[in-house]
C-alpha cells in the first residue's frame, strides 16, 4: 500500500498521535499507509504489526513479529526502500539549531514533508550562566563574564588627569604617588601637592590651580624632571628635590621660597614672579647654570635692578668659594656677576643642621613611621621608621603554643591587608610606604 499524504499527512500524523489512545495511533498509523483496517485488527499487538508490514510490502517470518528489534528493522527497511503517499515521494529536511534564551520551533521550510534530522549545537559562551564570585585587587582589564558578581577592592593611589576627570574635583591637600607625569589644569580647591614618585623621570603641568600655596616633591630620580607652575596666584612655596630640574615658574606673583636642585636656569624661568626673595640652589660640588638671558629669567623680581634684592642659598662647600675666583666662585661664575649688580643680592649658605638626615644633594629624607602592635607573637623586623616612597617588610611569627588568628595592615588609615600581608607565609610586604604603616597582630 501508499502513503495517504493527502488524507493525513507526516506532520499532521505527528501531531495527532499525542493526542490519540493506542487503538486510535494503531489505526492512524493504518490509514495513513492507506490500510483498511478496524479495531479487531490492531487490537493485538502481533495482528498490528502484521498488518503495517503489509501495507509497507515487506517480506517477514513469524519472529520479525514476535520480537520488538527484528519488527521495528522491518518497518525501517520498508521506509528505506522508498514508500510513498498520493503518488510522490517523501521529501524530509535535515536541519540545525544553537540554544538562544528564545523559545525555538523547528519545523521543515516549505516543500519538505518532514525531518530527518535535527542537530542542536552547543551552548554559546555568552549564554552561560554567570556563577560565583570574584575579587578583583589590581587595575587591568579582567574578564568576568562567567561570574555571578565582581567586588572590587584595588587600593587608591595617586591623581592623574584621567583620574580627575573621572572623580569629584579634589580639594586641600593631596598626594600623587603612583604616576610618573602630573597634569592639574584649573583645579582651584586644591591648596598642596605633595608629589612622591619614585618614576625614572617625573613632571608635571600645574597652571590655573589659584589656590594652590606649596608643591611639594622632594623624592630623587634617575633622571631628569620638568616642572610648569604657570597662573597659580597663591602659590607661595616650592620643593623639588630631583636633579637637572627644569623648572618654569613665571607669572607665579606670590611665590617667595624655591627650593630646588637645579641643572640650569635658562630664560623666563621666574619672570614676574614679584615676591621671589628666597632661592634654594641645592647641587653639591656644582655651580648651576645661569643663561646669558639673565635680566629676562629675573626680570620684573626682588633680584632686578632696582628691586628689594633676595636671598640666595647655596651649599656650603661652594658659599666658602665665594670671590675667591675659582671654579666653585658663583660671584665670577658666567653671568651670575651680572645678576648680582642687578640688585641687592645676598649669599648665603645652607646650613648643614638645618636637616638631622639628608639626600646627598641636600634636601631632607623624610622617614613614615612603622607602628607594630604584636600580641603573642613577632616581627622579624623591628625597625620604627621607613624612608618615604621605600618598602617595608616583615614576617610575622606565632610564640610557641599559638597560631597567628588576625593580621591587619594599614597605610595613613586605609586598611591593606589584602594587598600587604600572606597568610600563608606571615610576609608583610609594603610597595610604598608614602605614608605611616601600623601593623596589628594577634596569635592565639
Amino acid at each position: 500500500m501508499r502513503l495517504n499524504s493527502s488524507l493525513w499527512g507526516i506532520n499532521g500524523f505527528i501531531e495527532g498521535v499525542f493526542k490519540m489512545s493506542t487503538v486510535d495511533y494503531r489505526l492512524g498509523v493504518l490509514n495513513a499507509l492507506e490500510e483498511s483496517a478496524t479495531e479487531d485488527d490492531v487490537i493485538s499487538t502481533l495482528k498490528y504489526r502484521e498488518n503495517v508490514l503489509n501495507a509497507l510490502g515487506v517480506n517477514f517470518i513469524q519472529d520479525d513479529l514476535t520480537s520488538t528489534l527484528k519488527w521495528r528493522e522491518k518497518v525501517l527497511d520498508g521506509l528505506s526502500g522508498g514508500w510513498s503517499g498520493g503518488g510522490g515521494e517523501i521529501n524530509l529536511q535535515s536541519k540545525t539549531a544553537t540554544p538562544t534564551k528564545a523559545i525555538q520551533n523547528v519545523v521543515p521550510d516549505n516543500g519538505y514533508d518532514g525531518l530527518s534530522r535535527v542537530t542542536i549545537n552547543p551552548i554559546p559562551n555568552e549564554y552561560i550562566s554567570p556563577s560565583g564570585a570574584i575579587e578583583i585587587t589590581e587595575n587591568g582589564t579582567i574578564d568576568v563574564r562567567q561570574y555571578a558578581s565582581a567586588e572590587v577592592n584595588v587600593e587608591a593611589g595617586g591623581w592623574s588627569l584621567d583620574g580627575f576627570l573621572n572623580k569629584t574635583e579634589p580639594t586641600g591637600e593631596i598626594t600623587i604617588n603612583t604616576v610618573p607625569k602630573v597634569t592639574l589644569t584649573g583645579y582651584t580647591g586644591i591648596t598642596k601637592v605633595n608629589i612622591l614618585t619614585r618614576f625614572t623621570s617625573v613632571g608635571g603641568l600645574l597652571s590655573n590651580c589659584t589656590n594652590l600655596v606649596t608643591v611639594y616633591a622632594p623624592l630623587v630620580t634617575a633622571g631628569g624632571t620638568s616642572y610648569f607652575c604657570q597662573n597659580c596666584s597663591k602659590l607661595k612655596t616650592v620643593v623639588i628635590g630631583s636633579p637637572n630640574t627644569r623648572l618654569a615658574m613665571a607669572r607665579t606673583p606670590n611665590v617667595e621660597v624655591i627650593d630646588i636642585v637645579f641643572g640650569a636656569i635658562a630664560s623666563e624661568n621666574f619672570a614676574y614672579d614679584s615676591k621671589l626673595t628666597t632661592l634654594i640652589l641645592r647641587k653639591n660640588g656644582a655651580i648651576h647654570a645661569l643663561s646669558s638671558a639673565a635680566s629676562a629669567a629675573f626680570q620684573n623680581t626682588p633680584f632686578k635692578s632696582g628691586g628689594t634684592g633676595g636671598t640666595i642659598y647655596i651649599p656650603e662647600a661652594l658659599y666658602n668659594h665665594l670671590g675667591d675666583g675659582t671654579d666653585l666662585d658663583y660671584k665670577a661664575a658666567t653671568n651670575w656677576s651680572v645678576l648680582d649688580g642687578y640688585g641687592t643680592v645676598t649669599w648665603a649658605k645652607i646650613e648643614g643642621s638645618i636637616y638631622e638626615n639628608q639626600y646627598a644633594d641636600g634636601h631632607p629624607l623624610l622617614h613614615m613611621t612603622i607602628t607594630q602592635n604584636l600580641t603573642h607573637c613577632a616581627s622579624s623586623n623591628n625597625a620604627s621608621s621607613v624612608e618615604l616612597g621605600k618598602a617595608f617588610t616583615t614576617t610575622l611569627t606565632a610564640d610557641a603554643g599559638y597560631s597567628l588568628s588576625s593580621v591587619t595592615v594599614t597605610r595613613g588609615g586605609t586598611d591593606i591587608t589584602s594587598t600587604a600581608y600572606d597568610s600563608a607565609t606571615g610576609v608583610v610586604f609594603v610597595d610604598n610606604c608614602h605614608n605611616d604603616i601600623v601593623i596589628t597582630a594577634t596569635a592565639a
